[in-house]
């Protein structure tokens, strides 16, 4: 079963970890994934929208997405959970990346306001977000919304 799932369209990427570690496996295809679509339609500022439940990239996972797209440090991200770890790996990532903020879920209006994303870019990240929680499962995937 699969721990992450993730969208990509345009500069937007959205992502959702459940609450156990990133397999590597899972994060090399993640990587190679944002990378290859980094080169066409990353040119401006990318936009990225976690969702996590407590799992994530470890250090050595976080170094490698940073040396395979160097896009990603000009990147603006919303990190949308309760928990308080990943509240500060998130921090953490911020000092190496242009401007990661973190969000409860009950502020996803404000974090993707904060984005700054476009009317198209909005409907996109809503369905990438039912996306990835069909894909994860409602039961594993509690910081994001339901659609309705």
């Amino acid at each position: 079963m699969a721990e992450m799932a993730w969208v990509l369209e345009g500069r937007l990427l959205v992502v959702a970890n459940t609450e156990a570690p990133v397999p590597p496996e899972e994060w090399s295809t993640c990587v190679q994934d944002i990378a290859a679509h980094a080169k066409h339609h990353w040119a401006l500022e990318p936009r990225i929208l976690v969702f996590t439940e407590g799992g994530g990239p470890d250090a050595v996972q976080r170094k490698a997405v940073l040396e395979a797209v160097p896009q990603i440090r000009k990147a603006k991200g919303a990190v949308i959970t309760n928990n308080l770890l990943v509240r500060g790996v998130a921090t953490a990532f911020s000092w190496f990346t242009s401007g990661f903020r973190v969000f409860d879920p009950s502020a996803l209006a404000e974090a993707v306001a904060w984005l700054g994303l476009h009317q198209s870019e909005e409907s996109f990240a809503k369905l990438a977000m039912e996306r990835v929680k069909l894909e994860l499962g409602d039961d594993r995937t509690r910081s994001i919304p339901r659609a309705g």
